[in-house]
């Protein structure tokens, strides 16, 4: 078994510094999603010299100080065709990297890769007693086990259309239609919660049945395009999507050619995803999403001012747009 070491932030050089180990695997088609890590561990292991951040207590008065200093290893596993063959790939170089009888390293954290491998780290990492920084949304995701070991977000995408969702009530909407990818772990459940909430709290009243399609469809344009169709002639005042890009795409050109579609409110998934097409496309003006990196978000730190100064930094340093 020899997987392939992405990126490597070594070991402290620094007497004063203890090393952290962390493992984050990535699937070799998306190795932008690891930038994120990468910018924090370099950031953090910068600080007080490059002895990284300060550890411990009673520094200032026993006059000894520590610092930890966080060595990320960024590991692909390889790029199968096959789902399966993938995932099963995953499961055996995560099981063997964290196995301190078998490896050669002494893994505290495992930053998860998100997406559909989050399931598989989950089981993993309760095995082997490792601390998981998981970003996943949906709230099943921690609670359906008991893992002790597994961190999450800080909001559930349960609630991410519920601002949106409450705006376009408090407007005038009345109905709602709503559609989606079928997909358990985000697509899926963030449309049923926003349509739950929707109906039962905010009293819009659903025009049809709630419409879920499988993942592999999404270009199928002809698909798509009826679904949109079965949308807009709902006359619904609110379209919940829980969509990618590809869908969007294909479901507001036919909803232009159709000429008629015109609800009070549209919200998608995608809407804040991926910036640099944000801007570039009409298809996204006056639509609702959810996003975690925004000028306007409320949070930021020493290193950052708010989420608008990590994309440009990513997009700079990296050439990503997240």
């Amino acid at each position: 078994l020899t997987p392939c070491i992405h990126y490597d932030s070594g070991p402290a050089t620094k007497n004063d510094s203890i090393t952290v180990n962390m493992l984050s695997l990535i699937q070799p088609s998306h190795p932008a999603e690891a930038s994120g890590y990468i910018v924090s561990v370099e950031k953090l292991n910068a600080l007080n010299s490059n002895s990284g951040f300060p550890i411990g207590y009673g520094g200032e008065t026993t006059g000894i100080k520590k610092f930890a200093h966080l060595r990320l290893m960024l590991v692909q596993v390889g790029n199968p065709t096959i789902k399966e063959a993938y995932r099963a790939m995953h499961k055996k170089v995560l099981n063997y990297l964290l196995n301190r009888t078998l490896s050669n390293y002494n893994f505290s954290f495992v930053p998860g890769t998100g997406g559909p491998n989050n399931d598989l780290e989950r089981e993993i990492i309760l095995t082997h007693k490792i601390i998981n920084f998981m970003h996943s949304g949906p709230d099943y995701f921690y609670t359906e086990i008991n893992n002790p070991y597994l961190f999450g977000i800080h909001l559930s995408s349960y609630k991410y259309s519920f601002p949106p969702l409450k705006h376009f009530q408090q407007t005038g909407a009345k109905t709602i239609a709503a559609a989606g990818r079928e997909s358990r772990a985000f697509f899926n459940t963030t449309c049923d919660e926003g349509l739950k909430y929707a109906t039962k709290i905010l009293g819009l009243k659903s025009v049809m049945n709630r419409i879920t399609y499988d993942p592999a469809k999404k270009s199928d344009k002809k698909y798509i395009e009826k679904i949109a169709k079965t949308i807009c002639d709902s006359q619904a005042d609110v379209y919940l999507l829980c969509i990618h890009h590809e869908e969007a795409k294909i479901m507001i050109d036919k909803w232009r050619a159709m000429g008629y579609c015109q609800p009070k409110g549209l919200w998608m998934t995608c809407a804040a995803w991926s910036a640099d097409l944000i801007i570039s496309s009409d298809n996204y003006n006056y639509a609702f999403g959810a996003g975690q990196w925004h000028k306007n978000m409320p949070y930021g730190d020493e290193f950052f001012e708010n989420g608008q100064k990590i994309i440009d930094f990513i997009k700079e340093k990296y050439g990503i747009s997240t």
